[in-house]
C-alpha cells in the first residue's frame, strides 16, 4: 500500500529555523588577518591566513561550483600539529547569522566535510550550513594525502604516522570547534548561543568521538551511520571477498541479489505491512540454504552458493569458529556497493574468470596500516592469516576504536545525542551501532541515557542516504529534531523517515520511525501516519 504523501519533491537540507534573534553582520569589509589573529593570540598554534567577504551567491571547490548560497565572511585558518603539520580549517560566517554555529565532520578516514552532495545525502556541507543561517566550520586534519586510506602509513619510514592519526582521531575537530568559536564571538560581537556538529560514517565516527573527549565544544550532536569500532571494522569488511577466494566460489551479483530478496521477503511481512523492506530493530538471519536450485540470471543456486552467503552473513569467524565482529545485514546491498557503490562481497570478471573484488578501504587499513606493507597483495591472504591480522588491528590500534561507552562527562555537560542508522547499510553493519548504544545505557542507566541520548535504527535505510530501499532521516528532519531537543527541550519520539528517487529526488516512501528499540506494527490506515502503528 502505497503512502498517500509520496511522490512529493521536498527540500532535504532545510531545516526550520526556530523563533531566534538574527543578527546581522556590520562592517564585513573590515574584518582582516590582522585583528583576528588577536582573537586567537593565545591559542598559539592557530594562525588566520585568509578573510575574504562573497557576496557572489557561488563558491568554485574542488569539486565544482557551489551555488545559491547567502552573503558570508570566508575564513581560512591554519591550525599546526605538535610535529608541524598543518590542518586547514574553513570557517563561514553568514552576514546574516541566527546566532547558532555547525561544525561538520568528514567521510571515511577524512575529517573535511564533502564540497558537493546530492540532495538525498545525510552528510552536511558548508553550503547547507550558512543557507541554514549557521556560522559553519571544517577541518582537513592535515591530511591532504592522495591516498584515501592509506594515509596512515609514512612511505619513507615504513612507520604510522600517529601525528597525522591523532588529528583524525579527534584533535582537529576539538582545535576547529575553538577556534572557530573564538573567532566567532570576534566577528558577531558574542559566542554562538548554541553549538551542534553532524556527521555521518566517518563523520559520523568523529561526533561520537567530539561528544565523549570534548563535550564542552558542542550542545548537540548527531552522529549517522557511525564508522565506530574502526580497528574491527575493516578487517571485517575483508572477509566476504576472503570466504569467496579461500572456498573457490565467487558468488555474482545476480545471485546475490536472489539470496537478499529472499531474506526480505522472508521477514517484511512480520510487521503487519509488505512494503519490502525488514521493519525489525533485532537484526534476524537467514539460511541460504533455503534457496539452493532456485534459478537466476547467473544460473542455478548452489550449496556452494549458499555456504559461502551464510558465512558472509554470519560475518568473521576465527578458526575455532569464535564470532570476532558482524557481517552485513541480511537485506543490505553489499555485493552490489548499493547507492554509494560501497560494495564488500563485489566481483568481476579478470581475464575471463569471476574475481572477487575487496573495498578499498578494507586493503588500505590492512595493508599499510595493520601489516605497514604498501604493496600487500590481498590475494595471499587466508583464513589463518586473517585470524591474526584481526587480533593485530584491535591490539595495535586500540586507542582510535571509538567504541568506549562511558560518556559521563557528555553527561555532565548536559549535551544532547542524536544517533542513527539504517537497518541495511552496505559498508558499516548497523549491529555494532546498537551494541555501542547498549553499551551506553549499561554504563550510564537508563534513565540517565534517555536525558542525553536518542537511537533510531531506520529500517531499510541504507548508508548515509535516502536512496536505498527503505526510509531514513533526511537531513532536515534529523537536524530539526535536535534542535527542538537542545533549545526546547523537546525530546524526540516519532520520527518521519523518508525514502527519495535519486533522478528526481521526489519522496517515494514516508514511515514514521519510533527511537530503539521499539519496533512498529502496522495496525491499519496510511502506512505514512504515526497512528497507523502500534508500538512496541
Amino acid at each position: 500500500m502505497p503512502s498517500s504523501t509520496g511522490n512529493v519533491r521536498q527540500d532535504l537540507r532545510r531545516w526550520i529555523d526556530p523563533a531566534h534573534n538574527r543578527r546581522p553582520l556590520e562592517n564585513p569589509g573590515d574584518l582582516n588577518p590582522e585583528t583576528l589573529n588577536a582573537a586567537i593570540a593565545d591559542v598559539g598554534n592557530a594562525t588566520v591566513t585568509s578573510v575574504s567577504v562573497n557576496t557572489s551567491g557561488s563558491f568554485e571547490s574542488p569539486l565544482g561550483p557551489m551555488m545559491d548560497l547567502p552573503d558570508f565572511v570566508d575564513i581560512r585558518v591554519s591550525i599546526t600539529s605538535p610535529q608541524g603539520r598543518d590542518a586547514h580549517v574553513y570557517l563561514w560566517a553568514p552576514l546574516d547569522w541566527n546566532e547558532r554555529f555547525l561544525g561538520i565532520g568528514g567521510g571515511g578516514s577524512r575529517t573535511l566535510a564533502q564540497w558537493l552532495t546530492p540532495e538525498g545525502m545525510r552528510s552536511p556541507t558548508l553550503r547547507d550550513g550558512v543557507r541554514n543561517g549557521y556560522a559553519v566550520a571544517t577541518t582537513d586534519g592535515a591530511n591532504r594525502d592522495e591516498r584515501f586510506g592509506a594515509w596512515g602509513l609514512d612511505l619513507e619510514t615504513g612507520e604510522i604516522d600517529f601525528d597525522r592519526a591523532d588529528n583524525w582521531h579527534v584533535r582537529s575537530n576539538h582545535e576547529m570547534a575553538v577556534v572557530s568559536k573564538r573567532l566567532i564571538e570576534r566577528i558577531y560581537g558574542k559566542q554562538p548561543d548554541y553549538s551542534y556538529m553532524m556527521g555521518a560514517s566517518g563523520g559520523g565516527r568523529q561526533t561520537l568521538m567530539q561528544a565523549r573527549e570534548h563535550p564542552e565544544d558542542f550542545d548537540g550532536y548527531w552522529a549517522d551511520c557511525p564508522a565506530i569500532n574502526w580497528t574491527k571494522l575493516h578487517v571485517a569488511q575483508m572477509w566476504p571477498p576472503l570466504v569467496m577466494k579461500e572456498l573457490s566460489n565467487p558468488v555474482p551479483l545476480a545471485k546475490m541479489e536472489a539470496f537478499r530478496r529472499a531474506a526480505i521477503s522472508a521477514h517484511d511481512a512480520q510487521d503487519g505491512l509488505v512494503d519490502g523492506i525488514i521493519a525489525r530493530s533485532d537484526f534476524p538471519s537467514w539460511d541460504a540454504r533455503l534457496l539452493v536450485g532456485a534459478s537466476t540470471a547467473a544460473g542455478p543456486i548452489t550449496e556452494r552458493d549458499a555456504e559461502v552467503m551464510n558465512l558472509i552473513w554470519q560475518g568473521p569467524r576465527t578458526s575455532q569458529s569464535e564470532w570476532l565482529w558482524y557481517g552485513p545485514p541480511i537485506d543490505s546491498e553489499f555485493a552490489g556497493g548499493g547507492p554509494l557503490g560501497i560494495g564488500l562481497a563485489v566481483t568481476a570478471m579478470v581475464e575471463g574468470v569471476l574475481t572477487p573484488v575487496p573495498f578499498s578501504l578494507a586493503t588500505d587499513w590492512i595493508g599499510s596500516w595493520v601489516l605497514r606493507d604498501a604493496d600487500w597483495d590481498w590475494t595471499t591472504l587466508t583464513f589463518e592469516q586473517y585470524e591474526e591480522i584481526f587480533e593485530r588491528s584491535v591490539r595495535d590500534f586500540e586507542a582510535y576504536d571509538a567504541s568506549n561507552p562511558d560518556y559521563s562527562d557528555f553527561v555532565g555537560s548536559g549535551g544532547k545525542l542524536l544517533l542513527s542508522h539504517g537497518t541495511a547499510d552496505e559498508g558499516i553493519p548497523a549491529q555494532g551501532t546498537a551494541r555501542l548504544y547498549t553499551a551506553i545505557r549499561d554504563t550510564l542507566g537508563g534513565d540517565v541515557a534517555d536525558e542525553h541520548f536518542r537511537f533510531y535504527l531506520t529500517p531499510g535505510d541504507v548508508h548515509a542516504t535516502l536512496y536505498g530501499n527503505g526510509p531514513g532521516l533526511s537531513l532536515a528532519a534529523g537536524m530539526e529534531a535536535l534542535v527542538a531537543w537542545v533549545e526546547s527541550g523537546e525530546a524526540p519520539d516519532i520520527l518521519t523517515a523518508i525514502r527519495t528517487d535519486p533522478r528526481t529526488e521526489e519522496t517515494t516512501m514516508v514511515r514514521p520511525i519510533a527511537p530503539y528499540p521499539l519496533n512498529g506494527k502496522y495496525i491499519g490506515g496510511d502506512p505514512a501516519a504515526s497512528e497507523s502503528y502500534r508500538f512496541s
